[in-house]
């Protein structure tokens, strides 16, 4: 009985991260064609549930089928788009006689440092703006940020 219901609660919490993951590829902003009555949107994961925001509001989305979705707030319906690889590319939206086709705007990871945080947590200051190439490596749990003498 003890196996039986530690599989039970397991599988639980193996389908809710499994969910919650498969909502996260729906998340990111899109971008609408130039004179949209909204210029982008954006798809984000709130307390497990997909929201989305505009200049317009915001709405939850409710999931029909498939990648098609209810734009609860604005009686609408968002039916998101993948490329041949599977990955969610766009959103086609119809929602109060308005109908807008939006492209997901790829994101670009920053680094998590900078020139200006290095500077300052090593104590270092640039040569004419130009940072010691030394100083070009991120800050990591295992990089000393001081020295002790």
């Amino acid at each position: 009985m003890k196996k039986f219901l530690l599989f039970f609660f397991a599988s639980i919490l193996m389908t809710s991260a499994f969910a919650q993951t498969d909502k996260m590829r729906y998340t990111g902003v899109y971008k609408f064609p130039d004179g949209s009555v909204i210029s982008t949107i954006e798809v984000l994961l709130q307390d497990s549930a997909l929201q989305m925001a505009s200049s317009a509001g915001a709405s939850p989305l409710a999931w029909i089928k498939d990648d098609e979705f209810t734009i609860t707030n604005f009686s609408g319906v968002a039916t998101f788009k993948r490329n041949s690889e599977g990955k969610v590319v766009g959103v086609h939206i119809e929602a109060m006689g308005y109908v807008l086709d939006g492209t997901k705007q790829e994101v670009i990871p920053q680094p998590f440092w900078s020139d200006k945080l290095v500077n300052q947590f090593r104590g270092c200051s640039t040569n004419n703006g130009v940072v010691a190439p030394f100083l070009l490596k991120p800050i990591t749990t295992t990089t000393p940020l001081y020295v002790k003498r």
